[in-house]
């Protein structure tokens, strides 16, 4: 989620390249899908007379060329799929999905596998699918209305409640994703 600091003082073509940019390097780092977000709505961008429309319309258009490029819409899981407990709210599963908190390691703090375990790696990566992205539009699930409990106050930035209305629907997606891409892997 990425965009909304640049929809004032940048046009939708340098935002795009950015964003794009940004993919590229995850590609190029080995990252076999990336998620992009809908750059989201807010008081900003989405309110008559208060700001110039040239906001409004900047942040549509970078949605409607992030929409194109990143592919095909991240869809919520069916309901017989194990990740579909968490849009129930199922504590254990919001806790597989790291729902619970906690540290989590720096890339530079982990250590290189033993020897031994880097060929497995190596035929794991081998069978990754070729690089692929998908589109969530923040704006369906956290829609912006004045005075909402899921924006703060400054109409820019998503409350606590909204953050977690953003997880709690992303987080089913995102598990549907990664289930089907370990199932192409172990193929």
């Amino acid at each position: 989620m990425a965009g909304t600091n640049d929809l004032g003082s940048s046009d939708a073509d340098l935002i795009c390249a950015n964003l794009e940019a940004l993919h590229a390097c995850c590609a190029t780092e080995g990252v076999a899908h990336t998620v992009c977000l809908a750059v989201p709505p807010s008081k900003f961008a989405c309110s008559e007379g208060a700001w110039p429309a040239s906001v409004a319309e900047v942040r549509a258009a970078v949605n409607v060329r992030l929409a194109e490029r990143f592919g095909r819409a991240l869809q919520a899981p069916s309901p017989e799929t194990p990740c579909a407990a968490v849009s129930t709210g199922d504590a254990a599963a919001v806790d597989r999905f790291g729902g619970g908190g906690g540290d989590h390691p720096l890339k530079e703090d982990v250590p290189p596998p033993p020897a031994a375990v880097a060929p497995s790696t190596a035929a794991l990566r081998e069978r990754l699918p070729p690089f692929s992205s998908s589109f969530v539009d923040v704006a369906e699930l956290v829609p912006w209305a004045p005075g909402s409990a899921l924006w703060e106050e400054d109409g820019l930035h998503m409350s606590a409640a909204g953050y977690r209305q953003l997880g709690s629907a992303l987080a089913p997606r995102l598990q549907a994703e990664l289930d089907a891409t370990a199932r192409q892997m172990l193929k």
